[in-house]
Order: structure tokens, then sequence, then C-alpha cells
């Protein structure tokens, strides 16, 4: 008879089962074999009367005259768990169709040889926190990281107040509370960032003997854990791979077993991304574009992991991305914004194009957007000083004047039209106009100039940047000021100080601070500069 699980007896139960194993079991021909964890079995007898509390020895004594026949279990040799949980741990990875890399190898044989392994000392112990894994993951096996999953399964099976307390902790793990995701030196004090953690873990019921194990599960897993936690700072955190529990967009798909209602899933993203490629539509591809205003931060996320500059047809790419930056709202414009989020997605595709490529980027996205704002932007990579090395050749000039003759087309086609009164989106394409062709540009202010079309110094007015303050609600448009190296190269500066040398001699107006963009303030800043630099 197998009596299984004695050492989770009660100490009263226990001595009712060796009575009634003593007294009334003996029987011929019937032996018993009981299981049981000695240790949890000798302070369970320590407790009863019959022994008394504290006497283990009293308790091993007393055992002796029950157990006739001791059968101990050999203890598991390092190589044999080390085995088996290799075994398991790429079984149930075959299982959930998942392909561990290299460095997600490396990961997990960290987490586990620095403290994982003290603690899965049985096959039992590694076959239940398998099978919780197995038993939650089916639904995200191809959605988030393999190996965060299986640490963090194991945290949630070993120590389920700091699971719970990493999804308390979420903002200050995800630098959330720190958007640029920078943490300088001197910006925190080490010592309270340590206290903070130190706390929360032990509130977490973490035993003390076990913190530092757990702390560096929590710190392969959270870069900004590892940051706080440590003593030297490195003064920065990097970025975080996609997938991982320490990225933004994957952190509640780990809580949730499976993607939320508000989420979208890396696999209806892949699919939409070979659609598009493939120029085919599709119930994957509907789905991104349709929710592409609303989550648009989420996707070009999502796209950055499928769509490898260089590896794609970027062409394809940015003809799409042209077709989704129109329908972005016009706040969008301002900087850190989804559209900024675009421009700099497909700046990073425009620039690894080769051959005829760009000059077949820029016709496709002017096609799709004839009014060159997103082109502008994208092609504004290779101004001046910003351009990368590799795009300062013929291949990328001639991107830059199949811009340049759409440009003076949207410009010529405003006629003798005040510049002051141009469209703000085709004003805008000004600099990049400048920046592709110049005498083009230098033959447009001239013709007008000449003819007398519009006066010289609403030009210049016109030239004036502007700026719109964040954080205002309906913020108004500032002034900026006057970029003089543009006015040199659009009209030239010598003939700006002739023709307005009464209006700059006499000029002695003051700006308030923050002054609005109308054209009387326009006007003003245009002289200033210009009567600025000559004084000096």
């Amino acid at each position: 008879m197998v009596i299984d699980d004695v050492d989770r007896l009660d100490p009263q139960e226990l001595l009712l089962l060796f009575k009634l194993i003593r007294l009334a079991g003996r029987l011929p021909n019937v032996y018993y074999l009981l299981a049981y964890d000695e240790d949890t079995l000798l302070d369970a007898l320590s407790r009863t009367g019959l022994i008394g509390e504290g006497s283990a020895r009293r308790a091993l004594d007393y055992m002796e005259k029950i157990v006739q026949l001791r059968l101990d279990v050999p203890p598991v040799r390092e190589r044999q768990l080390a085995t088996w949980i290799d075994r398991e741990v790429g079984e149930l990875a075959a299982r959930l169709s998942v392909t561990m890399d290299q460095e997600q190898r490396r990961r997990f044989d960290q987490a586990y040889y620095s403290h994982i392994r003290s603690r899965l000392q049985t096959p039992r112990a590694i076959k239940r926190f398998l099978a919780q894994v197995e038993s939650l993951a089916a639904g995200l096996s191809q959605e988030v990281d393999f190996v965060d999953f299986l640490i963090l399964s194991w945290i949630r099976a070993s120590e389920p107040l700091v699971y719970r307390a990493i999804i308390d902790q979420r903002s200050r793990l995800l630098g959330e509370l720190d958007p640029t995701g920078r943490i300088w030196p001197g910006d925190r004090d080490a010592g309270a960032d340590h206290a903070y953690w130190s706390d929360v873990l032990t509130r977490s019921r973490v035993d003390s003997a076990q913190l530092s194990g757990v702390a560096d599960l929590l710190s392969q897993l959270f870069p900004n854990f590892a940051e706080q936690w440590g003593v030297e700072r490195s003064g920065h955190v990097g970025s975080v791979r996609h997938g991982r529990i320490a990225h933004k967009d994957y952190f509640d798909r780990f809580f949730a077993f499976g993607v939320p209602d508000d989420d979208l899933s890396d696999r209806t993203v892949e699919k939409a991304c070979a659609e598009i490629i493939a120029g085919a539509s599709g119930p994957e591809r509907e789905v991104v574009e349709r929710k592409w205003p609303d989550e648009t931060s989420l996707i070009i996320g999502k796209l950055n992991r499928y769509w490898d500059p260089g590896r794609v047809d970027g062409v394809v790419v940015l003809r799409w991305l042209a077709i989704q930056a129109i329908r972005l709202p016009a706040l969008d414009y301002l900087p850190g914004t989804p559209y900024r989020e675009t421009v700099h997605f497909a700046q990073s595709h425009f620039t690894h194009l080769r051959g005829d490529r760009p000059l077949a980027a820029v016709r496709a996205m002017a096609d799709e957007d004839p009014s060159l704002r997103f082109a502008e932007d994208v092609i504004s990579v290779l101004r001046g000083g910003m351009a990368p090395p590799e795009t300062r050749n013929a291949e990328f000039a001639a991107a830059k004047t199949e811009f340049a003759a759409r440009a003076s087309t949207l410009f010529d086609a405003q006629g003798d039209t005040n510049p002051l009164d141009y469209p703000t989106e085709i004003w805008d394409l000004f600099g990049m106009w400048l920046a592709a062709d110049e005498s083009a540009v230098r033959r447009w202010a001239d013709k007008h100039l000449a003819d007398g079309s519009w006066p010289l110094l609403d030009l210049l007015a016109q030239m004036v940047s502007r700026a719109v303050p964040l954080g205002v609600p309906d913020p108004p448009t500032l002034v900026g000021d006057l970029n003089l190296a543009e006015v040199d190269r659009t009209v030239g500066l010598d003939r700006v100080r002739r023709e307005l040398a009464d209006e700059i001699e006499q000029f002695d107006k003051s700006l308030p601070n923050r002054a609005v963009a109308t054209p009387e303030n326009r006007r003003a800043v245009a002289l200033r500069a210009l009567k600025v630099s000559h004084d000096s």
C-alpha cells in the first residue's frame, strides 16, 4: 500500500496515521510505502505533544521505530537537471512552434544558472513549472518573447507577490516616468533607487536569501530595473527588442495571456506587410489600414520589425506610407507625433535605396500626395550636412531634381499671389525646393520682383520662420528668425540692402517676446535682422 504526501498531514493526523499502521494495519503480506519529505515531516512531529516542540532528534528516533527500511531518493545531479531543462524547454518550444535564437538561449541560460536552478531541484518541480508555461502560452507563443515569458512564468509560480508588484510598478519599470528613456548620472539618487526596490521586494515577501537572485531575474527582464538596482550608472538605457516585456507595446500581453482588444497582433502586421509588398489586398492589410490613424505609433513600431530597410522594396513602402500620412490630422505635423514617426521611418527606407530607386520613390510619393508635403519631409534628410554620406551621389541628386521640378510647378501655379498669401502647405516646401534647385528658386523670385507683382519686403517676411508653442490649447503661430543665408541664395543680400536701404535705416521698432506671426510682425522681424546684420 502506497501512502504519498505524508508530510502534508497536520501533526495530529500524522500521529493517527502511524497509530493505524502500527496497530490496525498489521496484515499478512501487506507492506506500507510511505512517501514524504523528511525535513517537513520531522518539523510537523516536533509540534505534537508526543514529541515536543524543538525536539528534532526525538522526532527522528520516533520515525526509526515506524520505518523499518529507508529508501532515500538519490539526489539529482546538476548535469541531470540541466539536461532535463534543456530537453523539456526544447520540446515545449517545438510544441508551441517557437524558434529560440542564440541570444534567447543565452538569456535563458543566464536566468537559469543565476537563480532558477537553485529553486528547481526536482523533475517534479521542472514539470510543474513548464506545465504552467504551456497552459498559458498557447495564444502568445508568436506574440511575445518566449524567454521573457518563461522567466515571468517562474516568477508567477514561485514569487506571486513579485509578479503582482511588476504590474503595479509598470511605469517605473518601462521608464514611462522618464519619456526620453535616459537616466543621467546625478538625475537620481542611486542609493534611494536601490532602497526603493529593496522595499518593494521585501513587501513582496521575498526571502532575504533569495533577494539577490530575484533581483537578478528582474534585471534581465527590465533594463530600467537593472539601472536602478545597480550601484554603477551607465547613463543610458538602450532600446528594447520587440516582443520583450520591457517594450511598452508588449508589456500588457504578458499579463493578459493574449493580445488585448486594443492591441494589434504581430502575425496580423506581418501578413499585412507581405500583402502590401505584393500589391495584394487582404484582411490583415485592411485591419492595419483601418487602425492606422488611431494607432500609428503602435503600427510603425511593428513595421520596423518586418520591413527591414534595404531588404524590402523601399519604393512600395514609401508609396504606401505617403497614402497613410495624408490621413493623419494636421496637428501631427508637429515634432514627436505619429506623422513625424512616419517620416522618420520613411527616411530610413529612402536612404537605403540604390540605383534609380530614389528617383522612383520621389515620383511614387508625389503621385500619391501631389501636395509634396510627405515627399518634402522624407527627402529633407538630403539637405546639407544632414545627408548621410551614402546619399551624396548622382542617384539621390536625380531624386532632388525630380522634387524640385514638381515644387516649381506648385509655386508657379500661384501666379502673382503675394508671398504672404501663399497657402502654408505650399510655402512649407520652400526650404527643400531651395536646397534642391537654387537656380530655379532664384529665377522664380527674380521674375516676380522684376515685374513688380509683389514687394521684396513681403517675400522676406514670408521667409521669416514660424514657431508653434507646444502644450498650449489652440496655440498661436509665433514669429521666428530670418535666415540671411537663405535670403542671399534666393535674391542676394546686396540687392536686398540696396533696394530696402531706407526701410532698414529708418527701422526702430521693438517686438515683444513671443510675437504673433502677423504680416506686420514678420516684416518687422525681417527688417530688424537686416539692420542688425548691417550694423554689425
